[in-house]
């Protein structure tokens, strides 16, 4: 498995703004083939600064999500939206226990 965790800061007066943008990504990602989990967190105390925490199959799979279309458009709007770069942490894992289930 593979695991990315994404930190986005908004430009100040830009929150809802980037809010928005980013849950919308949220549903189509979750339709990608290999999208384990895709999860979209705001800090607490830390208005406008975003986290994803995603799982994946594989990298390669994190490398074709980059490359959808949808997600082209958001990161082509990071400029003007995003206060700095997006701080990503990637790491491989090979999972020890089940993932959690509730029916």
């Amino acid at each position: 498995m593979f695991t990315v965790i994404a930190t986005i800061d908004a430009q100040s007066g830009k929150e809802e703004v980037v809010r928005q943008a980013l849950l919308s990504l949220v549903p189509l990602t979750r339709e990608e083939e290999g999208c384990i989990e895709y999860h979209l967190h705001e800090c607490l105390g830390q208005e406008g600064r975003f986290v994803f925490y995603e799982n994946w199959k594989t990298k390669e799979d994190w490398e074709k999500h980059l490359q959808m279309p949808y997600m082209q458009e958001a990161l082509g709007n990071a400029a003007e939206l995003f206060a700095n770069q997006i701080e990503l942490d990637k790491v491989q894992f090979n999972m020890l226990s089940e993932p959690a289930r509730r029916e």
